[in-house]
């Protein structure tokens, strides 16, 4: 509070607010959606997933940024301040980040209980069980997929299930409805 120092307030109407709100969380959605932040995958880890929607969130606030100075008198008359756009970018990633632990939580309910169907893998391989144990472990834990079994030239002793070798992967491939094969 300076005394004898009237600044006059900028205000939005809540039309054009809206407007601009749409439009920019319309944008934003693609943005991530182009960068196939809501498909379902396996993710390295919820921490790339949380670098990578920060990584796009501030690749959309300089986008943004530049967009609402260099458009500031083609598309509207009033000034945006910096630090509303600042908070703005903040307050979306919190939200962003909030958003995407609920869907995964959903997602993971839906896979689990049956809603959504898994997709069925087959693992292609030469090597054995020791070697490629950390993939199977992140398949498992993926939820979105169902490991039917593994090809190899011979059966290891494994807790998979052996379904042969690669001379009759299109009979396994029919029968067992195989939504993708690995090959490791």
């Amino acid at each position: 509070f300076v005394p004898w120092v009237q600044l006059p307030i900028q205000i939005i109407q809540n039309e054009y607010l809206l407007k601009f709100a749409l439009f920019w969380g319309f944008l934003y959605l693609i943005i991530f959606s182009i960068h196939g932040l809501y498909s379902l995958k396996i993710t390295a880890s919820k921490l790339k997933e949380t670098f990578d929607i920060i990584l796009y969130s501030i690749y959309f606030f300089l986008f943004f940024s530049v967009f609402v100075y260099f458009g500031k008198w083609v598309f509207y008359d009033v000034e945006i301040p910096r630090l509303v756009i600042l908070f703005t970018t903040l307050i979306g990633i919190f939200w962003i980040l909030t958003e995407r632990v609920i869907l995964n939580k959903i997602q993971n309910f839906l896979l689990d209980s049956g809603y959504i169907p898994k997709r069925n893998i087959l693992i292609v391989t030469s090597q054995g069980e020791k070697n490629i144990e950390h993939i199977i472990r992140d398949i498992h834990e993926a939820h979105i997929y169902n490991l039917i079994g593994y090809i190899n030239k011979t059966k290891n002793n494994s807790k998979l299930s052996y379904l042969g070798n690669t001379q009759n992967i299109g009979e396994i491939f029919e029968e067992k409805s195989l939504d993708e094969i690995l090959y490791i």
